[in-house]
């Protein structure tokens, strides 16, 4: 069973506020990666996955956020990009030079993440993850399909 507190201490900083959702709001699902080994990695792979999401379909104004099985908040597109963060010259002039990487630690958009929109036709959510296979529904367990 998933520690939920240590999991909405670690992610705090990608939410707005932990108010709750009325039934059929749009939720986000994200992945936690084992590999990752501190909060920070874990906390930059999730606001990537949030950023994707917000990036892909723009008329998202409030996501209720899940990681794994655990509510964590409500993430608001205008928190995305987190203020401060700026576009880099590479980005600019796409002159990426050896060492740079996957970008994972710089700011700026992500191009490592994708994201996709799935529906519950249990309890009518829209789930919204970067996984490109249906996730299961976080608000009640019953598997997701495609959006046509």
């Amino acid at each position: 069973m998933p520690d939920v507190s240590r999991i909405q201490r670690t992610y705090r900083h990608l939410v707005s506020t932990m108010d709750s959702r009325p039934h059929g709001a749009p939720v986000a699902t994200l992945s936690e990666d084992p590999s990752l080994r501190t909060a920070t990695e874990r906390v930059q792979h999730a606001a990537g996955q949030l950023q994707a999401i917000f990036d892909a379909f723009p008329a998202l104004t409030s996501l209720t956020v899940y990681v794994g099985d655990s509510r964590i908040g409500v993430a608001t597109h205008t928190d995305y990009p987190p203020e401060g963060v700026r576009e880099t010259d590479q980005e600019r002039d796409d002159s990426w030079s050896r060492g740079d990487g996957d970008r994972s630690l710089l700011p700026g958009a992500s191009r490592h993440y994708k994201a996709f929109r799935y529906s519950c036709a249990q309890c009518l959510h829209t789930v919204y993850s970067p996984a490109p296979t249906p996730p299961a529904c976080p608000t009640c367990g019953n598997p997701t399909s495609e959006d046509a």
